[in-house]
């Protein structure tokens, strides 16, 4: 114990406690977990995700948006989609840090959704059974909902096996931007032609501006994590190079917009980017 410390602390007698106050190794290696009965423990993080064992009572997920979450429902209504989603970022703090990209069960595991209606849980409109591996790799799994429920009026059980769940339902539409794997990710997109885009370019007389549509959490949720992005500008086919310019994406992401002066009509020329899940839409301002 450090009582000159005011930062948060457990108590513990793991040696390896001890052996990370005395630098002996790093703490980066380990994470505190919650066990049972609410109280915290030093854990090892292994090449393996260890998710506790499912509890005996079904689980209620709570209408309410969580910061923190580990797993959520999202109930789409203007197209009945219904999409699970884990939580990749909190996910990889339980993992070693060598192996984030690949992170693997230590066991065969389902996730059992049951859909009931509000405030009937006997009344049981649909089971979703999802494969837990399957969805730590795609980060999420997208289902057809059923167009006849009255989908403000129902209810998702479970048994838990992460801490934090919630469930929304959202009068949106689903567009699944979520990064394609690693077999796709060289592919290379045109602007122009997206609905909902996450990022804008604007030509105006000979100065080009490009400004982010969206916030920095959602340009998270795509995959965009470079500090700079390369567009090329090419003509007739990609083989016609015309020009290229570098875009500082730290200042997208803070509301700011990039300006370069160029020498071609945005009309007439086709912008190519590499990223399999960015929308980016052109326009000509007279």
């Amino acid at each position: 114990m450090r009582n000159d410390c005011p930062a948060p602390y457990i108590i513990s007698k793991n040696e390896n406690a001890y052996r990370i106050i005395n630098g002996d190794i790093s703490d980066q290696k380990f994470l505190i977990g919650i066990d049972d009965i609410g109280s915290e423990r030093l854990i090892k993080k292994t090449e393996y995700l260890r998710l506790k064992q499912k509890e005996n009572a079904l689980y209620l997920l709570p209408k309410k948006k969580k910061t923190d979450w580990d797993l959520r429902a999202r109930l789409f209504l203007k197209n009945h989609k219904l999409v699970f989603e884990i939580n990749k970022k909190r996910i990889k703090r339980l993992v070693a840090q060598s192996i984030k990209r690949q992170i693997k069960l230590n066991s065969q595991v389902d996730l059992e959704f049951y859909l009931t209606r509000k405030n009937y849980p006997d009344y049981l409109l649909d089971t979703i059974q999802i494969d837990a591996d399957e969805l730590i790799k795609k980060g999420q799994m997208v289902f057809e909902a059923d167009s006849g429920i009255v989908f403000d009026d129902i209810s998702i059980l479970t048994q838990r096996q992460f801490k934090n769940y919630y469930f929304e339902v959202l009068d949106d539409e689903f567009i699944d931007d979520h990064p394609l794997d690693n077999a796709n990710a060289h592919i290379w997109r045109f602007a122009g032609g997206f609905r909902k885009p996450h990022i804008q370019i604007t030509q105006k007389n000979d100065i080009v501006t490009i400004k982010s549509l969206v916030d920095s959490v959602k340009l998270d949720q795509v995959g965009i994590h470079e500090l700079n992005m390369n567009f090329y500008v090419v003509g007739e086919s990609p083989d016609h190079y015309i020009d290229h310019f570098g875009v500082d994406m730290s200042r997208l992401r803070v509301g700011q917009s990039e300006k370069f002066q160029v020498n071609f009509d945005i009309e007439e020329v086709d912008l190519m980017y590499l990223h399999p899940s960015l929308r980016i839409n052109k326009r000509k301002e007279l």
